[in-house]
């Protein structure tokens, strides 16, 4: 079967039930979803909203006023995908009071440790193999959509972590958490097969970097200008330009030439 195939039928399983909704996170080694690293079920809080934005990028000074014009003439600069972030609330309960029950919650001691220990192996955890943090696919519903998503497949939201924030509300008399919310911030992720092709400065480029490799002829090849290798050491959060090596991967987003 395909992953589509098992996705889909996911999506219909978690849907069912009544009580607190179910989605599942499975965690891919590499960022084109294959190579599971794991999965983990989590119990949404869905009586409150849920925020999508967006985003378009216009630019005007380049393009400055046409004569006769009286306002700048905006250029399309492509989409944002950062301001497609959704936010999803997980309500983490060991007392029994919310249903279905969730794997992985000790329910008899109480006790969430182990699961907010897999949460955060889940959606936080360094992949070795793939030198990042893991690819994730988010499976609920029919509303998570980005351009990250397939047609036909809502309800499937590929995307990477941006933020885990845990607050504690309630401890046993031994000090173990015993309820807990999670509010994780996703960001949506086109996986670079599914991209449009070609070098254009204009584009966001995921590079792996490969043996030969060096920032300088990488900016030349998709800037035309080999001195943008400084912009992405810094976006890239780099110690210099030479802390590369093969496997890694890096952003090349579209950068502003002018205001160099």
């Amino acid at each position: 079967m395909s992953i589509l195939g098992s996705v889909m039928g996911a999506v219909s399983s978690l849907m069912g039930g009544g009580g607190m909704p179910l989605a599942k996170i499975v965690a891919y080694e590499k960022n084109d979803f294959t190579g599971k690293i794991g999965e983990i079920e989590l119990p949404l809080v869905v009586d409150k909203e849920m925020d999508q934005t967006y985003g378009i990028k216009w630019d005007s000074k380049d393009g400055g006023t046409a004569q006769g014009e009286s306002a700048p003439i905006r250029t399309f600069k492509g989409y944002e995908n950062t301001k497609q972030d959704l936010e999803l609330e997980v309500m983490i309960d060991a007392t029994g009071v919310h249903t279905p029950a969730v794997p992985g919650i000790n329910y008899g001691s109480p006790d969430i440790s182990l699961y907010l220990e897999k949460l955060k192996e889940t959606v936080y955890g360094y992949n070795k193999s793939g030198h990042s943090a893991p690819y994730l696919m988010l499976v609920w519903g029919a509303v998570f959509a980005s351009e990250s998503t397939a047609k036909g497949t809502k309800g499937i939201y590929y995307c990477v972590l941006q933020e885990l924030k845990i607050t504690y509300h309630l401890f046993s008399a031994a000090g173990k958490p015993v309820r807990a919310v999670a509010n994780l911030t996703l960001l949506p992720f086109v996986a670079p097969l599914k991209r449009p092709t070609g070098n254009s400065p204009d584009l966001t480029h995921l590079i792996e970097i490969k043996y030969g490799d060096n920032l300088p002829k990488l900016c030349e090849k998709i800037y035309a200008d080999q001195r943008y290798y400084h912009d992405i050491v810094r976006i890239n959060n780099l110690p210099s330009a030479y802390a590369i090596k093969p496997g890694m991967q890096l952003l090349f987003p579209p950068l502003d030439k002018v205001e160099r």
